[in-house]
């Protein structure tokens, strides 16, 4: 999934948590992205008439200032079927809260996905066997 490094910038100061910088900011969404993926979370949205691919959703674990949730957007990437090498077919094109998905797509908000960061397997990789030492 190809993310414009500008995207991170023009959504920085609209989002929480707060990112120090626009690189932090990028890998949040990188690793969101695959991290949904992987967990099967991602969710893709088909047009059952003629089986084109419409979008793909992700939760990005990101809140608007109205601490609404925002998932991306993913559509195919215009740009690598022009340049047709299959490189990066699709991108991350938007920032959209379940209202908006709604009226643009037509998804309802129990078909968006969940959070992958509250996944229980998730959490229970954080947690240390044992204790922290001056080593670590």
């Amino acid at each position: 999934i190809y993310i414009v490094k500008q995207f991170a910038k023009a959504w920085m100061n609209y989002v929480s948590p707060k990112f120090n910088d626009e690189a932090m900011m990028y890998y949040w969404l990188d690793y969101s992205i695959s991290m949904q993926m992987i967990q099967k979370y991602a969710k893709t949205y088909i047009n059952k008439a003629d089986n084109e691919f419409i979008a793909a959703i992700i939760n990005c674990e990101l809140n608007n200032k109205q601490n609404e949730a925002l998932y991306g957007v993913i559509l195919l990437n215009e740009r690598a079927s022009l340049r047709n090498d299959g490189k990066y077919p699709y991108k991350l094109a938007s920032l959209m809260t379940k209202d908006e998905i709604k009226g643009k797509f037509g998804i309802n908000s129990s078909d968006l996905p969940e959070a992958s960061r509250k996944h229980p397997d998730f959490k229970r990789q954080l947690v240390i066997p044992r204790g922290i030492s001056d080593k670590d």
